[in-house]
């Protein structure tokens, strides 16, 4: 429940198999699979460690300035890992062994400084801070040196998630009206922001409809040469490839997804899912893969469900993460990198999770030990193999 609140403020306010038969429906267009999977929330649980073939775990070395309450973002970049904790101005950059490097915190009011994080971006060992509102995007090289300022037209900077793809960048505008009063979730923005491109046109927002307010949760992510586009309190994945966009992935509920049957978002429906007597999910996080898909959904204001969907058969799997078969694990999937799914968990929760496994299935970077682990105050960084 704690968690839960946690993620309402941060948002501003998949099933066991059954019978080993796949429960999504693929269907090809031109070359294009789109891929709609049926989950059921009542379906049969499976232990987590029962879908892992191999997990390496990396210890986040704890120093005075190195203090990881939670961690947000993970990025690989020259040979090093960049990381960002949820709500914090600090980044982080440690080795890949997980040995502290240094702490780069920039912020304030000035011409070299950022008000806060909003976005971060990594390539080529540049980091770029983008401050909504503020309209900045502020470049840093590893040593937390300013490099150079880009300022964006204030009426981008107070719509949502900004992030570059090739040589332009795309823009959630939060529902807001564009400058020619158009009315697009997803707009494309040339090196000059200039509008290139317009996608998924909505209403006009009517008195009594809710007004969906920023969300912490970032709804772009890299994939291949596209971008994955995915909202809050949206069933279905976009996919913008160049100009085109399309439909990539629907998360089916069924009568278990809260918005079914709505297209308008009213206050009394938002507020309804605390209150139903039937708790329906209404939240999803996806981090997607070439293979798998890891999804977390929120169900009411009650629990998680988490699934792992294997892609090429279809296969869904609801996992059961509980830790002593009661309280979850304090488990954050973060991204994929290649076939590993990136995770981070609270260092009390290591040993546990350990347990379940075998020790042919364990692997520690660079010598580190589960001793040096648990007496750490930071999490640890897992990279999970899953069952071929």
């Amino acid at each position: 429940m704690r968690n839960i609140c946690s993620l309402l403020f941060l948002l501003g306010v998949l099933s066991a198999c059954k019978d080993s038969k796949p429960s999504a429906i693929s269907q090809k267009d031109q070359g294009h699979r789109l891929e709609s999977y049926q989950l059921d929330v009542e379906s049969k649980k499976v232990r987590f460690h029962e879908t892992i073939e191999k997990v390496e775990l990396i210890r986040l070395e704890e120093t005075s300035t190195s203090l990881l309450s939670r961690i947000e973002q993970v990025y690989w970049d020259q040979e090093k890992l960049i990381i960002h904790k949820g709500g914090s101005k600090d980044i982080f950059i440690f080795d890949e062994s997980g040995n502290f490097i240094n702490k780069i915190n920039r912020s304030g009011n000035g011409p070299e400084e950022y008000a806060r994080i909003d976005e971060l971006w990594v390539n080529d060992g540049r980091l770029s801070i983008y401050t909504r509102f503020v309209g900045t995007i502020k470049q840093y090289n590893m040593k937390g040196e300013f490099i150079s300022s880009t300022r964006i037209p204030t009426i981008f900077a107070e719509m949502g998630h900004l992030l570059p793809y090739k040589d332009d960048y795309v823009l959630e505008t939060n529902f807001s009206t564009s400058i020619d009063s158009s009315r697009f979730k997803w707009l494309k923005l040339d090196k000059d922001f200039k509008v290139t491109g317009k996608f998924l046109p909505f209403k006009p927002v009517i008195k009594e409809e809710f007004h969906p307010h920023y969300s912490k949760t970032h709804p772009l992510t890299k994939y291949q040469n596209s971008l994955l586009l995915f909202r809050s309190h949206s069933d279905t994945i976009y996919r913008l490839t160049e100009n085109k966009i399309e439909p990539f992935v629907h998360l089916d509920f069924g009568d278990d997804w809260h918005w079914k049957g709505h297209d308008r978002l009213t206050h009394d429906l938002f507020t309804k899912f605390e209150t139903d007597p039937v708790p329906k999910v209404w939240q999803i996080f996806a981090q997607i893969s070439e293979d798998r898909m890891y999804i977390k959904a929120i169900v009411g204001m009650s629990h998680w469900e988490h699934f792992l969907i294997n892609r090429s058969d279809s296969i869904i799997t609801r996992l059961d993460i509980r830790k002593n078969r009661d309280v979850e694990l304090e488990m954050t999937p973060l991204r994929w990198k290649n076939d590993k799914l990136v995770v981070s968990l609270g260092s009390t929760d290591v040993r546990e999770f350990l347990a379940e496994l075998s020790d042919d299935q364990i692997i520690y970077k660079s010598g580190a030990t589960l001793s040096e682990i648990e007496a750490s105050e930071n999490p640890a960084l897992l990279l999970i193999n899953f069952n071929k």
